[in-house]
């Protein structure tokens, strides 16, 4: 396939994704509290639902069936952080109980308030099949559905996760108890990230990274290499008339760049960066841009108003 047809393939395929992103707005914050309450952590969410997100858009080509949106993403969620599970035992940190319910239903809110107990006591399935049923209101034959299982076995895992939920004894953790990060970026090397950025300098930027850096923002963009970044991401950024101000901040257990729109007298959230190094250099740099529902649990963590005028809402 020549250049060219790549190149209208990209952009059709760019607008089929404006589309389904339309289509799933409506269910995209139910999916957020569902990944919150599997992962307990909001990196963790975020990356599940953009996996999610990404693996659904992508498997449509595959399936010949009507496809109702919520199912279908609730299907998808639930079976990689199942896979998950299978391969490392989930992280355990602390939710905000009150965000991820809905007022008006007892049963969601014991569920919710035992799910650090849950989910050390039951193994991930149960977990998922008590959430569907109890949390996000899904019948047992839509559950049993979305896990391609039958009505009785999930009747009976129901049954038994309850069990656990009775003899459950919510307990109340602290915001400190969040896992600190293990990988924790060389704050030196930071600083001087967070010098370069302030001062506009992308040179100095680009004297951090490595000659091969990604650069992502979940399922909206991808950038391979230093030298590309130079021509769209830093190019776009050195002519940003905003004043924008960087400042390293641990959030959620990790060492991240939280970026500043400054307006008047005020300060609001413009973005959050993490950035991975390796041998003294950026390998990647992920940037939590259009993360709406991240970007919106930051806002209310650092009490910093959510930045509204990049029109975050209308890219996503």
């Amino acid at each position: 396939m020549h250049t060219n047809e790549l190149e209208q393939l990209e952009n059709s395929t760019r607008e089929l994704q404006r589309k389904f992103n339309e289509v799933i707005a409506p269910y995209r914050e139910a999916l957020w509290r569902y990944c919150m309450l599997l992962t307990k952590s909001p990196w963790d969410a975020e990356d599940l639902m953009q996996e999610t997100l990404l693996k659904a858009f992508a498997s449509l080509a595959q399936l010949f069936q009507p496809i109702y949106p919520k199912p279908y993403l609730f299907r998808i969620a639930s079976n990689t952080w199942i896979d998950q599970c299978r391969k490392r035992s989930p992280v355990q940190v602390p939710l905000d109980n009150e965000e991820m319910m809905e007022t008006g239903n007892s049963r969601k809110e014991e569920v919710i308030e035992a799910m650090e107990i849950l989910l050390d006591a039951l193994p991930p399935r149960q977990v998922v099949i008590i959430l569907l049923i109890d949390v996000f209101d899904f019948t047992i034959k839509e559950a049993a559905s979305l896990l391609s299982t039958t009505d009785a076995t999930v009747k009976s895992a129901l049954q038994r996760a309850r069990q656990h939920l009775r003899s459950a004894n919510a307990r109340s953790v602290r915001q400190d108890e969040y896992p600190h990060d293990q990988t924790k970026i060389h704050h030196e090397l930071l600083d001087r990230f967070i010098e370069y950025y302030n001062r506009r300098d992308a040179a100095a930027l680009c004297s951090l990274m490595d000659e091969n850096i990604t650069e992502e923002d979940g399922s909206v963009f991808r950038v391979y290499g230093r030298d590309q970044m130079v021509k769209s991401c830093l190019a776009d950024w050195q002519k940003e008339p905003r004043v924008l101000e960087s400042r390293r901040q641990t959030l959620w257990g990790k060492d991240v760049v939280v970026v500043l729109h400054h307006y008047e007298r005020d300060a609001y959230l413009h973005s959050i960066m993490h950035l991975s190094v390796e041998d003294e250099k950026i390998v990647k740099w992920q940037d939590y841009y259009f993360s709406k529902e991240l970007l919106e649990q930051a806002s209310r963590e650092l009490q910093v108003p959510l930045d509204r005028e990049k029109n975050l809402f209308e890219n996503i």
